[in-house]
């Protein structure tokens, strides 16, 4: 950004097909919602991110005035996950929560009789906001995982590696997963409709990668209690408009998040004692009528 000045304002459009980090002038100023010197996030959406200087010139704060074209609003919503091995399948993962397993009701009115997806159960791991209830159609537009990976000091010793900092082996540190499942009514009642992130795991040799200044793709770091951690980014690939309800005006979707460890040959079983896969798994949504 340049030099903070109250009212001044510079537009951001992001044609590109990756994300774009917008940094403060200087680390003291700070973008409303953000720490001190961190950087806002411009979605590759192509749409116009208007960002205004509010305070000046002790500390310069800027504010984001985000799209609202077609009458539509982005929102961000967050889930802290955990899979531990208290959940499982019995042989081969442990996951964070149960999977959302909604079920469909059938009511028989006096017409033709109709589905309504049910609910998740108070148990289970999801999104939800009050924007499901006043918008009309609903896309998952991005996706970030602040995982308990080490990032290692980013230089390039094998002691950096994450596998070796987690104390796992680097195949068993590749079996970490996550995933974003949107459930749906179809013509056969709940479905699992898109599995998104999946694709999206720890980097062993981060460290290593940062150090030579190689491209490390979708991750990322961030430092918690001065620690860096991994962190995982995706513009999410299902970007479509789904309809919040359906003709009778009820819902008909949910977003569903998870985490776990543990594939065949590798199971959760064999990871060490006390292990814990942890993330704040964040989606940025978009909503319209």
């Amino acid at each position: 950004m340049p030099q903070p000045s109250l009212g001044g304002v510079v537009g951001i459009v992001n044609d590109s097909s990756v994300d774009i980090y917008v940094f403060p002038n200087v680390s003291t100023d700070t973008i409303v919602g953000l720490a001190a010197g961190e950087p806002y996030i411009v979605p590759a959406d192509g749409q116009l991110y208007n960002i205004t200087c509010v305070q000046n010139p002790i500390v310069g704060v800027w504010s984001v005035s985000t799209p609202t074209s077609n009458n539509s609003i982005r929102k961000t919503v967050s889930v802290n996950l955990t899979a531990d091995g208290t959940v499982n399948d019995g042989a081969t993962y442990s996951y964070s929560a149960p999977l959302l397993n909604s079920n469909k009701t059938t009511y028989y009115p006096a017409g033709s009789p109709y589905d309504v997806l049910n609910a998740p159960l108070p148990t289970n791991d999801w999104f939800d906001t009050p924007e499901f209830n006043t918008y009309n159609k609903v896309r998952l537009a991005k996706i970030t995982v602040k995982t308990n990976v080490p990032a290692g000091d980013l230089t390039g010793a094998v002691s950096q590696r994450s596998s070796t900092l987690m104390g796992l082996t680097d195949v068993q540190l590749f079996q970490l997963f996550g995933y974003v499942r949107i459930i749906s009514l179809g013509s056969n009642g709940a479905t699992f409709s898109v599995n998104e992130f999946n694709l999206l795991r720890p980097l062993d040799v981060y460290s290593s990668l940062v150090n030579a200044g190689n491209s490390t793709q979708y991750a990322s770091h961030y430092m918690k209690n001065g620690t860096l951690y991994q962190q995982l980014e995706s513009v999410a690939s299902n970007n479509v408009w789904q309809d919040i309800n359906d003709a009778n005006g009820n819902r008909r979707i949910y977003f569903s998040p998870y985490i776990g460890y543990g594939q065949t040959g590798t199971p959760y079983t064999g990871y060490p004692s006390g292990f814990s896969f942890e993330a704040e798994v964040i989606v940025d949504f978009e909503f319209s009528m």
